[in-house]
């Protein structure tokens, strides 16, 4: 693969890399955010939390997020601890509210059957927003996938997470 992979030699546009993934990708996604906020314009996960202590994030600027996850999820439980130990998914979310110096207060953006999003903004100088999509009884599932990975867990196909997370990331390039 050699030279051919370096970013001076390829056809990318540096204000817009962005993270998002499912599960351990979501993992992946909110650790990403942490540590390489130089990097990554905004990050995306879906049913994963940061899995990192506290004082080990620290981004460089508000890094823009947009997270979805299920209150029914098993593997990623919303309150914490499931399958794999980790924090909850409110926790997660106030993280970022608090690192990326946020409002405290919410304001819904949308609502829509099972799903309600809410995002937290002046987050930095540089128009970051922390979202929280909720969807109410969604197991360890993509959202608009009628397909869950979980052993018996209900899908939810209110939003489209392709195409919210893509949104969000259009609206959200590299300061």
């Amino acid at each position: 693969l050699g030279d051919v992979y370096k970013r001076q030699e390829m056809c990318i546009d540096t204000n817009r890399v962005y993270s998002t993934g499912f599960s351990n990708g979501g993992f992946i996604s909110h650790r990403l955010g942490c540590v390489a906020s130089d990097v990554f314009a905004a990050i995306g996960p879906v049913a994963g939390v940061i899995m990192i202590p506290d004082e080990q994030c620290n981004p460089e600027r508000a890094v823009p997020v947009m997270h979805l996850h299920g209150t029914a999820d098993t593997s990623v439980a919303w309150e914490g601890n499931g399958m794999v130990p980790h924090i909850s998914v409110p926790g997660s979310i106030q993280g970022w509210v608090d690192r990326n110096g946020c409002d405290a207060d919410s304001t819904v953006t949308f609502q829509e059957g099972d799903t309600t999003c809410e995002s937290w903004g002046n987050c930095g100088d540089d128009g970051a927003e922390v979202v929280l999509c909720t969807i109410e009884g969604m197991g360890h599932c993509w959202p608009g996938d009628p397909a869950c990975t979980g052993l018996m867990e209900t899908p939810s196909l209110t939003v489209q997470a392709s195409e919210v997370v893509a949104d969000f990331f259009e609206a959200h390039p590299m300061p």
